[in-house]
């Protein structure tokens, strides 16, 4: 219905100008094999906020382990968490816009400015382009994997995901 709909895109309005087609968004696009929009959405699911100007985005400075999710208002405050997470012994840490994770991508990230949001985007892009390779070309397969090695683990996350991507869909019909 579109009372369901309405409240939702009230609620990423702006999202269109930052995507598709645009910058970062559009390289991880290249790289990856996976649009734009979809990759915004897995932002959005991975790091999403309402941010003061009433739009939920992504936050690029959101860390999340054992002790939960947690936002900062700057990259060094961000970096500051993960040291300290690190000192107690906690080594499964989610980092940045795209909640790249520590554990496993340890080798991959460990002389990178990972908080950086583009190297964030596009350390995802290339996870994403593995992802891609794995599930034969399947987007939505590769979304779920993104989440989880384990497919049928990812499976909610995909749904969460493609929701987004449905409201920044009808934003863009909209804004048209």
């Amino acid at each position: 219905s579109i009372f369901v709909f309405l409240p939702l895109l009230v609620f990423c309005v702006g999202v269109r100008a930052t995507v598709a087609g645009v910058g970062v968004w559009a390289r991880a696009q290249d790289l990856s094999g996976v649009p734009s929009d979809k990759i915004y959405a897995i932002a959005l699911q991975e790091s999403g906020m309402r941010h003061p100007d009433g739009l939920f985005r992504p936050w690029p400075w959101t860390i999340n382990s054992e002790e939960g999710a947690k936002r900062f208002g700057s990259k060094k405050e961000a970096y500051d968490e993960i040291k300290r997470l690190a000192k107690k012994g906690i080594r499964n840490i989610d980092v940045g816009l795209m909640q790249i994770n520590l554990r496993w991508n340890w080798e991959g990230v460990a002389n990178t400015d990972i908080l950086n949001p583009e190297v964030n985007i596009m350390f995802a892009a290339k996870l994403l382009r593995q992802r891609m390779k794995s599930s034969n070309g399947d987007v939505d397969k590769a979304i779920a994997l993104y989440h989880s090695k384990r497919e049928l683990a990812g499976i909610g996350y995909k749904s969460s995901v493609l929701l987004f991507e449905n409201q920044i869909r009808a934003i863009n019909v909209t804004s048209k």
